[in-house]
């Protein structure tokens, strides 16, 4: 029987495929694996390339349909029309829908380990227990062994969302909480420093090659260097790589996710790599967050296809030839997608959003006091439109004022199951997100 090398050296002199795939097999060490994965690779390429050309030519027929041109149907494409007349769902409108489903489905947890006491006190042992439970590990509180079930419930559910509108999580059964790295601190730290902490955290029995054995002492350090690079550089390592990632598997080497690569023993290992390297989430946090961004890339593919920017790029050419946009207008549309993909949030930025963020958090507060006496001024034409409608103002006034009742628990939850987006209960979602790895 041919070898391997027989095999591809004549694939390539036949030009079926290059040089460089038959070393990539070749080197891997394991090639039936090495091409199984390519395969792999291949066909999620095609979907993607397809739900891309879809995605796009749709959009391109929403911002034609706008009575007010092209540049307001891309505006009305992300976010709000404010005119009023786009017939088509925006990215804006999708990341509501889907935080509010998703939000409706947790509100058991938002309930009890929202905050208390204007915000100074959190159940902060049933934090710790709920991210025991959610690992597997016993806890005493079956309420809380019941919301973790909701949670991974929650999360496969958003995996799968996530992947139909054209992004590719595998299915990965000891996924349970994602991982929010504090850059900043990691690298004062040091490499060595890092590794040490991390290494004896982990469950060597699932941290394994694509044949499914477990990595071995120099194997899982090669993987911890690469990984260290990825949190410290903020992942310009994985665009510029001036080190290989190890030879550990096509899997390992494209998912490019820690969050997905380092496998806790436990959620007391989870635990103790959030306080001595993470941003300090708690279990609560680190699903609000990982909840947030769900939504948003499922509703930016939704709208734009699985790489939202080459798109944006492309109608915005196309509106840019078609509508003779002034400069002007193009900076305010990049300016807009940049907002709403979230990317004015990432890099050098984010210091300027936490604050900007902090600061919203002040006003928002020193507001709350006053809203239901600003909203008074709403009662004469709540009294108009009762007239209109043939019904008693009075009574109108007196319902709107039983349902006025934020201190009633089960009126909390029942607003949150209904599709109120619970806002106040998920603030730190924005704040995090910025931490917090990617599903790629």
């Amino acid at each position: 029987m041919p070898s391997y090398n027989y095999c591809l050296d004549e694939a390539v002199k036949a030009k079926r495929i290059t040089k460089t795939l038959r070393d990539e097999i070749l080197e891997n060490g394991e090639p039936d694996v090495a091409i199984a994965n390519l395969r792999a690779d291949l066909t999620r390429q095609r979907r993607e390339n397809a739900i891309q050309a879809v995605r796009l030519a749709e959009a391109y027929e929403k911002i034609k349909s706008h009575p007010k041109g092209l540049k307001a149907g891309l505006d009305s494409l992300l976010t709000k029309d404010k005119y009023g007349q786009a017939d088509y769902g925006n990215i804006e409108y999708w990341d509501r829908i889907y935080t509010g489903r998703y939000h409706a489905k947790m509100t058991e947890m938002l309930s009890k380990f929202r905050t208390r006491m204007a915000g100074l006190t959190q159940d902060k042992e049933g934090l710790k227990d709920l991210a025991r439970a959610i690992f597997g590990q016993p806890v005493e509180d079956a309420e809380i062994a019941g919301i973790a079930k909701g949670v991974k419930d929650l999360f496969e559910e958003q995996r799968v969302e996530f992947n139909r509108q054209g992004g590719s999580i595998s299915k990965l059964e000891s996924y349970n909480l994602p991982v929010s790295h504090d850059r900043k601190m990691i690298k004062q730290m040091g490499e060595k420093k890092w590794i040490d902490l991390t290494m004896p955290l982990l469950d060597r029995n699932k941290m394994v090659d694509d044949a499914g054995r477990p990595l071995n002492d120099v194997q899982l350090e090669e993987l911890l260097k690469y990984s260290y690079q990825s949190i410290v550089t903020n992942g310009l390592n994985k665009i510029k790589p001036f080190t290989a990632m190890p030879n550990l598997g096509k899997k390992l080497s494209k998912k490019h996710s820690d969050q997905r690569i380092l496998h806790f023993k436990d959620g007391d290992s989870w635990l103790k790599y959030m306080a001595d390297a993470g941003t300090g989430q708690t279990a609560f946090d680190a699903i609000i967050s990982h909840t947030a961004m769900m939504a948003h890339d499922s509703a930016m593919m939704r709208v734009l296809g699985s790489n939202p920017k080459n798109n944006f790029n492309a109608l915005l050419l196309q509106a840019r030839k078609e509508a003779d946009l002034s400069d002007i207008e193009v900076t305010a549309l990049n300016n807009l997608f940049r907002s709403v993909s979230g990317e004015i949030n990432e890099g050098d930025l984010g210091g300027l959003a936490d604050f900007m963020q902090s600061s919203r958090n002040v006003l928002t507060a020193s507001t709350l006091g006053g809203a239901f006496l600003s909203s008074l001024s709403d009662l004469s034409t709540m009294a108009i439109t009762s007239k209109v409608n043939n019904l008693s103002s009075m009574k109108v006034y007196r319902r709107m004022l039983s349902e006025l009742n934020p201190a009633n628990e089960d009126d909390r939850k029942l607003g949150v199951r209904i599709g109120l987006v619970a806002d106040t209960w998920a603030d730190v979602m924005n704040r995090e997100n910025r931490n917090v790895d990617t599903n790629s």
